[in-house]
């Protein structure tokens, strides 16, 4: 008989999990805290049988078996244990308080969603996570929301051995407990079901590689809203949490271009009462854009397109009227700070896409101050990207009815490239609406789809978390819908579809994520070569 020695004096759990043990006996406090069975601190012996198969067995080939058998052990994902536990304690709700496993489960997600290096910095863009655990009443719909998010983020990144299944599973029977608490008046008016639709929608982002079932939960997100704001004072919890359900109507109503829920009067009500951050206050900014692009879609289907004169003159106004809005609110952020926020690097990523070619499309990458900093600027940039792409559709469909639209003609009618202010004061205009250059117009988006493209690395690197590229599931749709719908970029399209194959230092491998999906392209959005065509 023959014992395993080791040096480490900790219990056998917090040897395979390795972390520091408190070496408290019989068994230690922090497996105890963590609600796993503590293996103890007696060590392991081994028994030698030798047998007539086996006579020349020794002591050494035993111990080295042992061992191998050991440090498969010590294989296990990292997380894997945590995800266990996070089981354990939401699926037995007696185990713990919830506020307890909710603190466990937001310990998890910054490490994974949101590292801890980036936690702090982030303004705005995460804010809910931080809520979470300060929710005190139980709510089996939100754990189970919770838990399966946190399973699918570990699936996602490999840091466990649980499947997407699982997760999902969990997904289903949290979408099944918050359907009854919307029964319940009572439930249905705290923070925890707020909560509950929040992580459901954020777990789809990820679990679903469609937009529908996010798209569906859309739906009742402004009712909900609505109900809840008309209900007297709110607790800092709600405003944080129904920010986040507000960005996600605003990104269902862009990426479908028309107003879905609600009017921008309504939104823009609520906003004064119960929204303080800068991401707010662009939300404001943009929150009528999916109207107008609705309204210009409907004048450029329509019969008679020498009534719509004034009304498309406004429109393209209007829209100019936003850029200059979001120009000023990033000059305002990006001039607040000590630090410049984002500046140019040489690119390490690999795109497929440029296998075919001698030089790669992109050469350069944008690096960040801050993961708060790269989804700021690229949603701005995104959606002046959308906006720009609009006025180059109507600009394409005023040059078939121009001597019918003299309004439009007058706005069209500059043909020098417009000067950009070099100043950064509030005062100054990126754009003067009444003298627009469709030249300019189509230089500022080619220079902002290709500063979106630049944004990959930094966003898809696995030290921002997966956050980073949540973040980027609108940049990248709104690139596609730029590229495809406009000619000479057939090389940034392809470059633009290889996006979740790109390789390199530090990036997530093989990222399957949700997509929007793409808007059909109307057929008033023809090209100058089909409009010759159809002359």
């Amino acid at each position: 008989m023959v014992g395993v020695a080791g040096k480490s004096q900790a219990c056998n759990t917090c040897k395979r999990r390795r972390v520091k043990c408190d070496l408290r006996r019989p068994t230690c406090f922090r497996c105890e805290k963590a609600n796993i069975t503590c293996a103890g601190y007696e060590r392991d012996h081994i028994f030698i049988n030798c047998t007539p198969t086996q006579r020349s067995l020794t002591a050494a080939s035993v111990i080295a078996e042992a061992k191998l058998e050991d440090s498969k052990q010590r294989l296990l994902p990292v997380y894997e244990e945590d995800v266990r536990s996070l089981i354990f304690q939401a699926t037995n709700p007696s185990s713990c308080l919830p506020v307890e496993f909710r603190r466990n489960a937001a310990k998890l997600l910054r490490k994974i969603y949101c590292p801890e290096k980036h936690w702090h910095a982030m303004g705005s863009a995460c804010a809910w996570l931080g809520y979470l655990d300060v929710l005190t009443e139980e709510s089996q719909a939100l754990d189970l929301a919770i838990l399966a998010f946190c399973v699918v983020q570990t699936q996602l990144t490999k840091t466990s051995s649980f499947s997407l299944e699982e997760g999902l599973q969990f997904y289903s029977d949290a979408l099944r407990h918050h359907r009854t608490d919307l029964q319940d008046e009572h439930k249905r008016s705290r923070d925890e079901s707020l909560a509950t639709i929040t992580v459901l929608t954020t777990c789809e982002l990820f679990a679903n590689p469609i937009d529908l079932p996010w798209r569906v939960h859309a739906l009742g997100i402004a009712e909900i809203l609505r109900l809840r704001a008309q209900s007297g004072p709110q607790t800092r919890t709600w405003n944080r949490l129904s920010s986040r359900l507000r960005l996600v109507c605003i990104l269902d109503s862009l990426t479908k271009e028309q107003p879905r829920f609600r009017s921008s009067g309504e939104w823009l009500a609520m906003s004064r009462n119960v929204y303080s951050q800068p991401v707010d206050r662009l939300l404001d900014i943009i929150t009528n854009v999916p109207a107008t692009f609705g309204q210009c879609n409907a004048l450029m289907d329509g019969a008679h397109p020498e009534q719509q004169d004034n009304e498309m003159t406004s429109i393209i106004k209007e829209l100019i009227g936003v850029v200059n809005q979001i120009h000023h609110w990033q000059n305002r952020t990006k001039f607040d700070g000590s630090r410049i926020p984002y500046w140019a690097v040489l690119s390490q990523i690999h795109n497929p896409a440029d296998d075919k070619y001698p030089t790669k499309l992109f050469p350069f990458a944008l690096e960040f101050d801050s993961l708060d900093s790269a989804i700021m600027f690229s949603f701005t940039w995104s959606a002046c990207l959308q906006i720009f792409n609009k006025i180059i559709h109507i600009h394409r469909w005023f040059s078939s009815y121009a001597a019918y639209l003299p309004g439009l003609q007058e706005t069209f009618g500059h043909v020098m490239q417009q000067d950009l202010q070099t100043t950064s004061t509030d005062e100054s205009d990126y754009m003067d609406p009444n003298k627009i250059s469709i030249y300019f117009i189509k230089a500022e988006a080619d220079k902002l789809g290709r500063l979106l493209c630049q944004c990959v690395e930094y966003c898809f690197r696995t030290d921002v978390g997966t956050l980073g590229p949540q973040s980027f599931r609108y940049p990248q749709w709104t690139m596609r819908q730029f590229f495809r719908q406009n000619a000479g970029y057939e090389r940034e399209l392809e470059w633009a579809l290889q996006i979740k194959y790109v390789s390199g230092p530090r990036l997530y491998d093989k990222l399957e994520l949700m997509e929007f999906e793409d808007n059909p392209r109307p057929m008033s959005y023809i090209t100058e070569k089909e409009l010759i065509g159809h002359i």
